[in-house]
C-alpha cells in the first residue's frame, strides 16, 4: 500500500527549515543518470555557481561539477517539482542531496508531485530515496523502497513524533494503516 499527500502534509508544514531528499551510496554514473533524467523532464531546469544569480541551461559534466566544488565555489542544479524549486548541490559523489522549501508546496497536488518525484528518482537510479527534515536523516518523513517499488512512511513520520530511522539502504519504514 502506498502513501498520499495527506500522509506527509504534517511533516511538510513550513517551520523555517528546508526538507532534504537523499539518495545514498551513489557514484558518478548515478549522478550522470540523475542529471540526464532531470534535463529530460518537462519542468524548468538550470545550473548556477553557488552565490550567483546567473542561471544557465547548459550544465557541465558531472566530473567538472565535482572538480569545481573541490577547487572553487560549488555548482547548484535547480529544477522544479510542481511549484517548488528543488536545489541539488554537489557535496560528495557518494550521496545525492536535494533541498526543497516546504513553503513552496502549497497544495495536495504539489505534495503528490513530490511523491511522484521520489518514485521517479528511485526508479531512475534503482535505489532507495529518503525525504527528511533538513540535515536530519534520523527524522525521516518517507522513503521510496526500490526493492518493493513503493513509498512508505518512516516510523517517526508525522509532526511531533520524532524517532530514529536508520540510514539507507534499509530505511526503517512502516506501512500506512
Amino acid at each position: 500500500m502506498g502513501i498520499s499527500a495527506k500522509d506527509i502534509s504534517a511533516d511538510l508544514k513550513p517551520e523555517g527549515s528546508l526538507r532534504d531528499i537523499y539518495v545514498e551510496n551513489t557514484e558518478l554514473s548515478d549522478w550522470k543518470t540523475f542529471l540526464e533524467g532531470i534535463q529530460n523532464r518537462k519542468e524548468s531546469f538550470g545550473y548556477a555557481i553557488a552565490g550567483t544569480e546567473k542561471w544557465q541551461s547548459d550544465i557541465p559534466s558531472v566530473e567538472e561539477l565535482f572538480r569545481k566544488y573541490k577547487k572553487e565555489t560549488p555548482g547548484i542544479v535547480r529544477f522544479q517539482i510542481a511549484n517548488a524549486t528543488a536545489m541539488c548541490h554537489f557535496f560528495v559523489e557518494e550521496e545525492i542531496e536535494i533541498n526543497i522549501d516546504p513553503r513552496e508546496l502549497e497544495s495536495d497536488d504539489d505534495l503528490e508531485a513530490l511523491l511522484a518525484f521520489l518514485r521517479w528518482l528511485g526508479e531512475l537510479l534503482n535505489r532507495d530515496v529518503l525525504l527528511c527534515h533538513e540535515n536530519w536523516k534520523e527524522e525521516g518523513i518517507c522513503t521510496y523502497d526500490h526493492k518493493n517499488r513503493q513509498l512508505r512512511l518512516c516510523e517517526q513520520s508525522s509532526a511531533g513524533n520524532v524517532g530514529y530511522a536508520p540510514p539507507s539502504p534499509d530505511f526503517s519504514v512502516r506501512e500506512r494503516k
